[in-house]
C-alpha cells in the first residue's frame, strides 16, 4: 500500500499546519486482509516522482499486488501517472461516483492498481476493481457476500450522469439508509456502514421505499 501527497501522514499522532492522516492505507489494508492476503508494507510518500519510483521499487520487489491511492488527478499531473505514464500501465476515466481516474498495470513484472486519493473513492475502487480479482487469484469464487433487494428509508437525488455508489446501513425495520452523497464524503461513514449500495443513473428523485440493491459488507 502507497498513499501519496505531501500532506498525507502515516503513524504519527502530531499533524501539523495542512496535514492528514493517511486513513488510505489502513482503510485498504484492511479490506485486503479481510480477503485473506497478507500486507508486506504500508507507506506514504510525499509527491516527488523520484521517491515514489524508488518506494515503489522495493514494493514491487516484496508483493504480488501493488495499491496506491492518490497521485492520479484528472489533468494527468500526479505523481503517480507522472511516474508510471511511460511504463506498462493504464489511466482511465470511469463513469461512477465518485467520478475519478483509475490505473492499473504492471511494474517490474508486479501488478498495480492506482485508486484516487478520496478515501470514499479509494475504499469504491477496491470493492468493484480489486477485491473479485484477489479472491480469484486465490482460488476463491469472485464473490460471496449476500445482495438482497431492500427499499430506501428516505428520498434521494441521484447524480445524473454516471451510477453512484454508497456505503449504507440496513434497518432493522428492513429498510436501508445511505451513508453517503453529495454533502457526506468523509470515512466517518464507513463506521456505522453494512451494506454497500450502488444508484444506476437517472436523473428522476428515488422516493422513500424505492427498491434498491444492498451488499452485504458483514
Amino acid at each position: 500500500m502507497i498513499s501519496t501527497g505531501d500532506e498525507i501522514i502515516y503513524r504519527s499522532t502530531v499533524l501539523g499546519f495542512g496535514q492528514i492522516h493517511d486513513c488510505n492505507s489502513v482503510m485498504l489494508a484492511a479490506a485486503v486482509v479481510a480477503c485473506g492476503a497478507d500486507v508486506t508494507m504500508c507507506v506514504s510518500v510525499a509527491d516527488s516522482v523520484d521517491e515514489f519510483r524508488a518506494v515503489l521499487a522495493t514494493a514491487c520487489a516484496g508483493a504480488d499486488v501493488v495499491i496506491t491511492s492518490g497521485g492520479i488527478d484528472a489533468g494527468r499531473d500526479g505523481v503517480v501517472d507522472t511516474a508510471l505514464r511511460a511504463e506498462d500501465m493504464g489511466f482511465v476515466d470511469v463513469a461512477m461516483w465518485p467520478d475519478r481516474p483509475e490505473g492499473a498495470g504492471r511494474m517490474l513484472g508486479t501488478a498495480v492498481l492506482s485508486f484516487p486519493g478520496n478515501p470514499l473513492a479509494a475504499y469504491e475502487s477496491f470493492e468493484l476493481f480489486a477485491r473479485p480479482n484477489f479472491r480469484l487469484g486465490m482460488g476463491l469464487s469472485a464473490e460471496e457476500r449476500r445482495q438482497v433487494s431492500v427499499p430506501l428509508a428516505h428520498g434521494v437525488d441521484p447524480r445524473p450522469g454516471h451510477p453512484s455508489f454508497h456505503l449504507a446501513h440496513l434497518n432493522t425495520n428492513g429498510t436501508v439508509t445511505l451513508l453517503t452523497g453529495v454533502e457526506r464524503h468523509g470515512l466517518e461513514s464507513a463506521a456505522g456502514a453494512d451494506c454497500f449500495v450502488r444508484l444506476d443513473d437517472t436523473s428522476a428523485s428515488l422516493a422513500a421505499g424505492h427498491l434498491v440493491a444492498a451488499v452485504a459488507l458483514r
